[in-house]
């Protein structure tokens, strides 16, 4: 862990998810932002042959699945210190799983993870909150294209807060290791089915994602190295707009839910860019850190302008953009503030918590008055995790 000196990190909890790690989401909606899942993803290589030590002719095969934590405040059975622990709900077994979302609403009442496949399913799971029990259960599943493996998703449903955006019968973009992106509808409780598809990249779609301003805007990654801007309002033959910035595949894209015009991308040339929708001719801001930036993450508080990053072979970064989202001509360097480097392999996933650290429900059986983050200004939660070592981990982040 290293860092400026104005930042503090404790770490809460670790645990060995068994299969390699590569995304953690926790729940957005309230009465539920307790709840973490986490992707797991795993190849299985073809075995020796017994007879001459040569590989069989059998395909290589994926496994993996979803794993469901719920976070508790509780005491350290050797020191009167209080720490948050993870307790394992449930595991849903699968394919591997490239990349999940929870919908940023309740569907039905209930929370809804989407998580797309090696298989090329999307799969939708409802968050079951009982007496007895939690878990999540299967919902729907679509085969969004044969003999490919589901790479992202996202849902339409970013600016949940404003009304206006509020949808029970939400859109998902799903990208694949053929270039092609899915639109999707989700629709009378539990349908799913493809609206629209079209061929996006010459390569792997590492990642598409909504505008959340105007969902019928859909951005994408590839890699064939482009930024890909569409109109599905059109039959998307052809995109609005094609940035070649990126000198590598582009991992990663997310809008910011409080600044309308601005979203970030991620790429293998280990930069992060920042867009303005009005000007795409070229990034606003720049900034290398040192590892592919995998996932981007704005902060889910409109207060903050804190920006998460997964950056694979250098960690996890924050970034702070108060000053650029303040100002369209402040000239401010863009740069990591703080790096966490928790983790001993690939840094693939990583989520803000929308809970402060004191409001984590506790365990039945501990009263807990929490110590954690009394002398900060600020704290945030973040969970992330790591690929060839299996390891969820979560952490405080004190701003002093």
């Amino acid at each position: 862990m290293a860092g400026a000196s104005h930042f503090h990190v404790e770490e809460l909890f670790s645990v060995d998810t068994g299969l390699f790690a590569d995304g953690v989401e926790w729940c957005p909606i309230p009465s539920f932002q307790q709840y973490l899942a986490c992707a797991l993803y795993q190849l299985n290589e073809a075995e020796p042959d017994s007879n001459n030590g040569t590989k069989v002719s059998v395909n290589n095969t994926r496994k993996g699945g979803i794993k469901l934590f719920k976070a508790e405040l509780q005491n350290s059975k050797t020191a009167a210190v209080e720490r948050l622990h993870l307790t394992e709900l449930d595991y849903r077994e699968m394919s591997g799983v490239l990349d999940i979302k929870w919908c940023q609403h309740s569907l039905n009442g209930s929370p809804v993870l989407a998580a797309v496949d090696a298989e090329g399913f999307i799969n939708l799971y409802q968050l079951s909150e009982t007496q007895n029990a939690v878990k999540l259960l299967p919902l729907n599943s679509l085969n969004i294209n044969e003999d490919c493996i589901a790479l992202s998703v996202d849902w339409s449903t970013g600016l949940t807060e404003r009304l206006v955006y509020y949808s029970d019968s939400p859109h998902l973009i799903v990208s694949d290791s053929r270039g092609k992106i899915s639109l999707c509808h989700f629709h009378n409780g539990s349908e799913l089915k493809s609206v629209q598809e079209w061929h996006a990249h010459g390569f792997e779609a590492w990642i598409a994602a909504f505008n959340y301003w105007q969902p019928d805007i859909v951005l994408t990654g590839g890699d064939d190295c482009r930024l890909k801007v569409w109109d599905t309002r059109t039959d998307c033959t052809s995109p609005v707009i094609v940035s070649k910035r990126h000198s590598m595949g582009v991992c990663s894209l997310h809008s910011n839910r409080h600044h309308e015009h601005f979203f970030v991308s991620g790429s293998y040339d280990e930069t992060i860019l920042v867009w303005d929708t009005r000007q795409m001719k070229s990034p606003l801001f720049d900034a290398n850190v040192g590892g592919g930036v995998w996932r981007l993450k704005w902060h889910p508080d409109k207060e903050s302008n804190f920006l998460l990053g997964a950056c694979m072979h250098n960690g996890f970064h924050i970034l702070d953009t108060t000053a650029m989202l303040g100002s369209e001509n402040c000239k401010k360097k863009f740069e990591s503030v703080f790096q966490y480097q928790g983790h001993s392999s690939l840094a693939y996933g990583v989520d803000w918590c929308r809970l402060d650290v004191n409001n984590f429900p506790a365990c039945p059986e501990y009263v807990v008055e929490t110590n954690l983050g009394r002398n900060a200004k600020k704290t945030n939660i973040v969970a992330s995790c790591s690929f060839y070592d299996h390891l969820l981990k979560v952490w405080l982040l004190e701003e002093r």
